[in-house]
């Protein structure tokens, strides 16, 4: 399942007449990095803060750049900090403190124009520039930030849409809804265009569906090739009377499905070309071949397979690409006694 929206850190300024010595504390108690803002960014997950450091609290801050060479990435959220500053008995290194507005990443498909001002009409909210929205430090209403990088990767600043919305709602209603209305927001990104609905079956005999599910979603997210809108566990009957155990996934797309069984047959091998899995596809209930999708008259199916297998490579990011990989090795690891 690609995500549509995950949280983004949370944000603190401390007002402090010993920055440097509140910065040793946090870097020794929650190995906490020094970095500038726009790589902080980048650097941050879900429940990760990025702390900011000030001798002039009620001077409110109007640029990133007046506070960027005093920026720590914490790898612990806002609760735990502040706990631990009270409990550890450091609270005279902190004069007085305020948090940011809390954070929502929504990831766009197609056209983020139209996908911000749908929300921006939905909840009447107010339209700035992110650097201006995420420094406010005056404001309490959560941001909402849009990128079309997958989530489940860094997103550094660069990766974030320049506009951002601030809106007048509880945070955490605010997160459900959008999880609830995503499908709507694709659409409208995609300006409604229509879909490829289809069903990918995962066979192994080996039972290593866990490595075949997670290089599936895997690659399906690094292509942004589609959405997995639901899943569940099926028989197949390949010969008569002899029904085999699947796990069957109902995938939606733009690309048509012949496209798609391209990329599933590059999967099913190794790069020794060793077929390794059964990705089956379904259309309008009818099965898509492999030969089906012949290219330059290549009637074999391992040749054929390997050369999609070149071309997924090709089309994958490093960190995606290794990823296969290291899950091709897993699931070779289960068939040692067939090699």
């Amino acid at each position: 399942m690609i995500s549509i929206v995950r949280k983004g850190p949370k944000l603190l300024l401390f007002e402090t007449d010993k920055k440097q010595e509140l910065k040793e504390y946090l870097c020794e108690r929650f190995s906490a990095r020094e970095s500038r803002f726009n790589d902080a960014f980048e650097k941050t997950e879900e429940g990760y803060t990025i702390a900011f450091f000030t001798d002039k609290h009620n001077e409110n801050i109007k640029n990133i750049g007046s506070i960027s060479d005093s920026i720590l990435v914490v790898r612990s959220d806002t609760d735990s900090i502040l706990a631990g500053i009270i409990n550890d008995g450091k609270c005279e290194l902190v004069k007085s403190l305020k948090s940011g507005p809390k954070i929502i990443i929504m990831r766009v498909f197609g056209n983020v124009e139209k996908v911000v001002d749908l929300i921006q009409g939905e909840y009447s909210a107010s339209r700035s520039k992110i650097c201006k929205l995420l420094v406010d430090f005056e404001k309490s209403e959560p941001v909402v930030v849009f990128t079309k990088q997958p989530l489940n990767e860094k997103v550094t600043f660069e990766d974030l849409f320049k506009y951002g919305l601030s809106i007048d709602e509880n945070y955490f209603t605010l997160y459900k809804r959008f999880r609830i209305d995503a499908l709507k927001y694709i659409n409208e990104g995609l300006e409604k265009r229509d879909w490829y609905e289809m069903e990918i079956r995962i066979y192994d005999r080996y039972s290593a569906y866990e490595f075949h599910y997670q290089k599936l979603l895997n690659v399906l997210e690094n292509l942004e090739l589609g959405l997995i809108l639901g899943e569940a566990w099926a028989k197949d009957y390949p010969r008569l009377f002899m029904a085999v155990g699947v796990y069957r996934l109902r995938f939606f797309s733009f690309y048509e499905p012949k496209y798609i069984k391209k990329i599933l047959m590059g999967l099913e091998y190794s790069s020794e070309g060793k077929r390794i899995v059964d990705y089956d596809l379904y259309y309008k209930r009818r099965h898509i071949h492999w030969s089906d999708v012949i290219e330059d008259n290549i009637r074999v199916r391992d040749r054929l397979g390997a050369r999609f297998r070149e071309y997924v490579f090709s089309s994958l990011k490093p960190f995606a690409k290794n990823k296969v990989e290291e899950l091709d090795a897993k699931i070779l690891q289960t068939r040692i006694d067939d090699i």
